[in-house]
């Protein structure tokens, strides 16, 4: 079947004639930038084109129910920015349930209301995109949602309903966690790399040595071991100009942190 003929294939079950169909598939294409295709043969598309043709079959017929397998894995990135808007948009406006599978975490905060994290097949955490980034149920979760860093805290004491302190590398941090946790002795923390920043040596804070510095236009990615656990990496962000060049130390201050949930332990002793 011809481009035009493909999309309009649930059209056709459905019963809609022309020149409703007709219209509808235009748009379609239009959607996917394939206008002037609908002649063409897939013989005559590259495959990037073919999983277009495949994107506006689907959602030419506006069903209620939509299984999404890595959609956009062979779309350019502009192409991928304006679907990713689509998808919201089609989503915003017929309400239909979208199951979206994807590798890339990017696609995942942008579209979801709820994000299930996956792991040999089973489901690790369920919630949506905000808790997941900010409270990981683990450290799996941790380090696959924004590249979370799990380090070791000690003396973990509850100040408030969902705050406490902890020692991270000899440093007293004030961080958050979960209200209904049992709180105390040792556990291990998710930091972000927004929440840590190079401050001036006599402040309080963690002795680094920076190990590596990778420019990612207009910021530069640094990687750190701390002094007291050089096996523990951090990394952190610092826009450009930047000044710091590997072998250097630095102080690193903490703004924040969630204590893993589960992975409190009572210290020897307490």
């Amino acid at each position: 079947m011809t481009v035009a003929e493909n999309v309009g294939y649930g059209l056709d079950v459905a019963g809609v004639k022309d020149p409703e169909r007709r219209q509808r598939v235009n748009a379609a294409l239009a959607l996917v930038e394939l206008e002037g295709f609908a002649d063409r043969r897939p013989a005559l598309l590259s495959g990037g084109q073919r999983q277009r043709v495949a994107l506006a079959r689907c959602l030419v017929t506006e069903p209620s129910l939509v299984l999404l397998d890595e959609p956009l894995a062979n779309l350019d990135v502009h192409l991928r920015a304006a679907m990713e808007r689509e998808f919201a948009r089609f989503h915003e406006r017929t309400g239909t349930t979208m199951v979206y599978i994807t590798h890339d975490q990017a696609e995942a905060m942008a579209l979801a209301d709820r994000i299930a994290v996956m792991d040999r097949g089973r489901i690790l955490q369920l919630a949506t995109p905000s808790v997941l980034y900010r409270e990981p149920a683990d450290d799996t979760v941790a380090r696959f949602i924004g590249e979370g860093m799990i380090v070791p805290v000690a003396g973990v004491a509850r100040d408030g309903d969902a705050t406490c302190t902890a020692d991270v590398f000899g440093h007293r941090v004030r961080m958050r966690c979960d209200a209904g946790a049992r709180i105390g002795g040792e556990a291990h923390a998710c930091l972000r790399d927004n929440a840590l920043r190079v401050v001036n040596g006599a402040t309080p804070g963690v002795r680094a040595t920076i190990t590596s510095i990778v420019y990612q236009g207009g910021r530069f990615r640094l990687d750190a071991a701390p002094e007291r656990a050089p096996g523990v990496p951090l990394h952190f962000g610092v826009a450009e100009p930047c000044s710091l060049r590997p072998g250097d130390s630095v102080t690193l201050a903490i703004d924040d942190g969630w204590v893993l949930p589960g992975s409190v332990t009572r210290a020897s002793g307490r």
